[in-house]
């Protein structure tokens, strides 16, 4: 649904470029209804007054935009812009083909020189913000401690932990699922004995991944072995936090194991490695990293906004 809706918008979009950019516009009647035809100035009447005002703040910012790129020397290489483009159409018709795209919007007034053209000019005007973004970024101390905690962990400390979890809920759901009632308690206690069991097989040598398969219910870290994609001090709880510090610093790469309880229900936990990093050591690379780095959306947005605050725009 949300890309039919995109297609709509896009389309309407192209047309709209199309037809009321200057150089584009055709110098022939754009279509003939039982004999009345409908002129170029018409159609651009009509655009103007049902989506124009819209279109209007659209056309200041992509103005706003080429001032910026002007000021900074910004000159959009033609092979990159020739992708972008070539990105945009292939996305246009996607899944199907262009053959069949075509075949379903030639009859509505659409072709593909008016919407190549219109794709190139939106494709110009993505380019040159994104290299603005790029050309006048500010590293700050606040965007590099959050970079150095996504890559390094947090205060420096990476920790890759995997976990055996066994949650009450699900014990309790699969009792309900299968007929049988039961409190939360003897769910609890069933988990508690699950536990257990499962260390006892663990201290009997049982390899740790088949424990995961058979007894944990986090289908995330389940498909990696129990392996947490990231692993925060504070996820499960204080005690959590605490045995995986006091596991990392005593039992780093023996592959120890140990139980804990947390309010979601029984871990056993196993630390893999532990790798402390100091923000000193990495600065210089983060920040080229951060520099050099794709403008994202939340930039997009806020390079837009502040472009218009500082712009005098009258209407």
């Amino acid at each position: 649904m949300n890309k039919l809706i995109l297609k709509t918008a896009l389309l309407a979009s192209i047309s709209l470029v199309s037809v009321v950019t200057a150089q584009e516009l055709p110098t022939t009647d754009l279509a003939t209804v039982n004999g009345e035809k409908i002129s170029v100035e018409r159609y651009r009447d009509f655009l103007f007054t049902t989506i124009g005002s819209s279109e209007l703040a659209r056309l200041v910012d992509t103005v706003l935009i080429e001032q910026a790129a002007k000021a900074f020397d910004i000159v959009i290489d033609a092979d990159v812009l020739a992708q972008r483009v070539d990105g945009m159409w292939r996305d246009l018709f996607a899944p199907g083909s262009e053959e069949e795209f075509l075949r379903t919007y030639l009859p509505q007034g659409f072709n593909k020189e008016m919407a190549v053209a219109a794709l190139r000019a939106s494709a110009l005007t993505q380019l040159q913000l994104e290299h603005y973004i790029v050309a006048t970024r500010i590293i700050t101390d606040q965007k590099l401690e959050e970079s150095f905690t996504a890559q390094y962990g947090h205060n420096g400390i990476k920790t890759e932990v995997a976990h055996i979890m066994i949650m009450p809920h699900n014990i309790r759901a699969a009792a309900l699922a299968n007929g049988t009632a039961i409190s939360f308690e003897n769910a609890k206690q069933i988990a508690s004995d699950k536990a257990k069991e499962c260390l006892r097989k663990l201290s009997a040598g049982a390899p740790y991944s088949e424990m995961v398969a058979e007894y944990s219910h986090d289908n995330t870290s389940k498909l990696n072995k129990g392996i947490l994609p990231t692993y925060r001090p504070g996820m499960y709880g204080e005690a959590f936090r605490a045995e995986v510090e006091r596991l990392a610093a005593t039992h780093p790469c023996s592959r120890e194991f140990l139980a804990v309880e947390s309010g979601a229900g029984y871990h056993i936990i196993r630390v893999h490695s532990r790798v402390v990093t100091l923000l000193s050591d990495v600065r210089v690379t983060l920040t080229k990293d951060l520099l050099e780095a794709p403008a994202d959306i939340s930039e997009i947005k806020q390079t837009i906004v502040d472009l218009r605050a500082a712009a005098k725009i009258e209407y």
